[in-house]
């Protein structure tokens, strides 16, 4: 397959057990990976990352990577990459909503707003809730504390 050298989006997305098996910077090559493999035509000649490049040995490698410090603020095609990603996240949390109500994702999309935090302490961790994020993990060590 020929490189692609034409503007076309893909986008990746990784569950939250990818997230807590190999941790949240692995889970974002492997999210770019997902979305090279999503582009119909075929890899890209060149691929701006915003931040630095993890330190992984893993197909992103493979090809040309220029990690871009504060990406989305000094170049217009990571800014509109980040706004995809942003766009996309709010839609998924807005679906999320409906198979997890009370945890308010549509608003906070699962950020750690007070009012996330106050909701997760109060109904406990969801099935889309990392078990490696800090309150989470707090949660189930408050639970599993003998009384």
């Amino acid at each position: 397959m020929e490189p692609n050298t034409g503007a076309e989006v893909g986008v990746g997305i990784v569950d939250v057990d990818v997230i807590d098996t190999v941790n949240i910077l692995q889970a974002s090559v492997i999210a770019m990976q997902k979305a090279i493999q999503a582009l119909r035509n075929g890899p890209p000649t060149l691929a701006l990352i915003d931040g630095t490049l993890p330190e992984t040995r893993t197909a992103i490698h493979e090809r040309q990577f220029i990690g871009v410090v504060h990406g989305d603020a000094e170049c217009m095609s990571i800014a509109a990459a980040s706004i995809i990603a942003k766009v996309t996240r709010d839609r998924l949390m807005g679906d999320l909503e409906k198979h997890y109500p009370g945890y308010e994702f549509a608003d906070n999309k699962g950020y750690p707003t007070p009012r996330h935090l106050y909701l997760l302490n109060e109904l406990g961790p969801s099935a889309i809730h990392r078990r490696t994020y800090a309150p989470v993990k707090r949660f189930f060590k408050a639970t599993s504390t003998p009384q």
